[in-house]
Order: C-alpha cells, then structure tokens, then sequence
C-alpha cells in the first residue's frame, strides 16, 4: 500500500491512493480549521483539552465520530517501548489499513529518535513532543475513513541526592488521544465556502506534502 503524506499545521496526514482530489482539498481544509480553532489553548499546556476542541471542530465540520481512542497515561522508560505501544493503541480504533498508514507517519517522524534524546540528556521535566497523527483511507463503501491521533510525550526526570552522589531516574509519560471519523461529503459541501473564506482571513494554506 502506497501514501502521500502531509503536513497539515502539526498533523502528519497520510492519504491512501483512493482519496480523489476534492476529498484531498477539503480534509486539508478542515483539519487546517480545526487547528486554528483548537490553537486558542496552549497544546503544550492543555493537551487533552486541546485535542478535544480539535475533535469538535472536526464534527462541526462534516466529520461524523465513530469511536474514541480510550487510552490511559502510560509511563515508557525506553524509546524501544515507543512506536510499539503506539502502534497497539492506534489499531484498536479504526481499520488495520488506518493503523498501518498511521505505524508509516510514526516512522516517517522517526518518533523514537525524541525518545531517544530524552533518555539520553536526561535535561529536566518539559514536553517533548505534541503532534496529530492523521491517516485517511477510502473504505469498501467509497466513504473517506479518518483516524485522529492526538500524541503528547511529556519527560519526567527525579534525581535524589545522597551524601557523596545522586541518582536520577528518567520516565517518558505518553498519552494518545482523539478517536475514528466517517468524513460527510455532501454535508461538507454546504460548509465548503464558509471555511474557505475563514481560512482566507488566516492567511493561504501552509502544506508539505511527500511520498510515505
């Protein structure tokens, strides 16, 4: 299975061959609306809260949620944990094909490498790293599949100091977030010139897209 990808504000979108130019623009359009929308709270700061107004703003544009991903806080104190853990919570929502588009958005990131650089500076608590990952796939029926996947890797380090020495003990916490989306086209279709003069007032579309 060949996909473009794309980055879409800080979504890594991936698009299977099935997605036809039209579908293309308006997905664009729509995660673009919805960052903006969700942009009015710091990522960094509010996650969870975060990715939920970016998940609203997607059903208030045509976007009919199917399930959520249920993930708990996990705690990963290596980067070879990373893309595996990732991996299994992704495709237990959506199709395989989705999970498979979205394991190739993870390795096109190189993911593990912010892991990696983590345990291996051990530089204090911060966020390492907030991203959506977005693949997108025609299912059986014709209708354009989406699967939000909102990451967040948040570094925690604990250093106890001792008489002649200290320890310093290094965890990765990751929370993944968002859920499956059947994309409405003919309801999109009575939105399409209202965000497209929304987006105009933010200025043209930034997109890259690449081979996945």
């Amino acid at each position: 299975m060949s996909a473009t990808g794309a980055v879409v504000g800080n979504g890594l979108v991936s698009l299977s061959t099935g997605i036809n130019k039209q579908d293309r623009e308006d997905l664009f359009d729509c995660l673009l609306r919805a960052e903006r929308v969700a942009g009015q709270v710091s990522r960094d700061e509010h996650f969870t809260y975060w990715a939920y107004r970016y998940g609203k703003a997607l059903e208030q544009r045509s976007f009919v949620k199917l399930s959520p991903i249920m993930h708990e806080l996990m705690v990963i104190r290596s980067a070879s944990e990373l893309e595996e853990i990732s991996f299994r919570v992704i495709e237990s929502r959506g199709s395989a094909r989705l999970a498979r588009q979205a394991q190739a958005s993870l390795q096109a990131m190189q993911i593990h490498h912010y892991a990696e650089h983590f345990f291996e500076s051990i530089n204090g608590n911060s966020v390492i790293a907030g991203f959506q990952v977005i693949p997108c796939a025609v299912d059986t029926t014709g209708a354009v599949m989406v699967l939000l996947c909102g990451i967040q890797m948040t570094g925690h380090v604990e250093t106890r100091d001792f008489d002649f020495w200290s320890d310093s003990r290094s965890e990765l916490m990751l929370r993944i977030t968002g859920g499956a989306y059947r994309f409405d086209r003919r309801d999109y279709a009575t939105h399409r010139d209202a965000v497209a003069r929304e987006l105009d007032a933010h200025g043209s579309r930034a997109i890259q897209t690449f081979a996945l």
